[in-house]
């Protein structure tokens, strides 16, 4: 019996070797296996906002210039990600020029449409007629995937850029916006007489 109970003990143990042979095994192969198979494609991330490349603007943004632009060129870089956008611009927009404020004042251009045919930054030419010299003026270039119909300055919820230029004509003063009487920024108590 004693022989018995032995052989038993050992063929058990025998068994548990096994098991945890084939477990060690398995873990293994299940590793390798996980580190052979390639992770699967990225889902889509939809659509992207496009983005004007500050290195690929002309004329340069943000410094006034004197002269109108040979040609009336004004050239914007945008990255896109491979996926369609517009551009519009605009001379001295003013959302507020109209009695209705869903009316804004309208762009120069009506937007246009940017196929997807690149990974690489697109470049954009636009040409705009000169606004009277008499005056100083606010050019913008906007991007955008889509712009909203009603407010033609306000890109989609997706999201767009914009590239502003100040024209000061022969390097003169511009009008500077008068604030009157509220000019230091204290405004008057509307519960006082």
């Amino acid at each position: 019996m004693l022989k018995r109970a032995m052989a038993r003990e050992s063929r058990l143990r025998r068994a548990q070797k096994i098991a945890v042979a084939c477990a060690t095994l398995t873990l293994v192969a299940g590793q390798a296996a996980c580190l052979a198979v390639p992770p699967p494609p990225l889902a889509s991330q939809g659509p992207v906002r496009p983005t004007i490349l500050d290195e690929g603007v002309s004329p340069q943004p943000g410094v006034p210039f004197v002269e109108w632009p040979d040609g009336g060129s004004f050239v914007i870089a945008v990255e896109a990600q491979d996926q369609p956008f517009y551009y519009d611009a605009f001379v001295d927009f003013d959302p507020n020029a109209n009695s209705d404020p869903t009316e804004p004042s309208a762009p120069v251009l009506q937007p246009t449409l940017v196929p997807a045919t690149t990974p690489d930054p697109v470049t954009i030419h636009v040409v705009l007629k000169q606004p009277d010299p008499r005056f100083c003026h606010t050019v913008e270039i906007l991007v955008a995937h889509q712009f909203d119909q009603m407010l033609p300055h306000t890109p989609d919820s997706v999201g767009g850029d914009i590239v502003t230029w100040f024209y000061i004509p022969g390097g003169g003063d511009c009008p500077v916006i008068d604030a009157g009487m509220y000019e230091n920024g204290e405004f008057f108590d509307a519960a006082s007489p």
